[in-house]
């Protein structure tokens, strides 16, 4: 498979007693992305921020946001 492949899931591959455990969260997903978008451009915020198409300011103040969820240890996947 191409590393820019999806693939689904087979039924036999989730646990259904807990779906949860399975599939993290958009909020997830979307940190996994905006972190690779930072390493893929050598930490180059800006570049990032130009490849995700945000704002670099949009960047930092996400970035922002997830520092002090983890100060507080709050998690991410339990906020909406």
């Amino acid at each position: 498979m191409m590393p820019h492949e999806i693939s689904s899931p087979s039924a036999g591959d989730l646990d259904v007693s807990d779906p949860a455990s399975d599939w993290p969260t958009l909020d997830v997903l979307r940190l996994r992305y905006i972190h690779r978008a930072i390493e893929h451009t050598g930490n180059n915020k800006t570049r990032a921020a130009e490849l995700l198409g945000i704002d670099r300011r949009t960047l930092n103040r996400i970035l922002t946001r997830e520092r002090a969820r983890r100060r507080t240890g709050a998690a991410v996947e339990n906020t909406h």
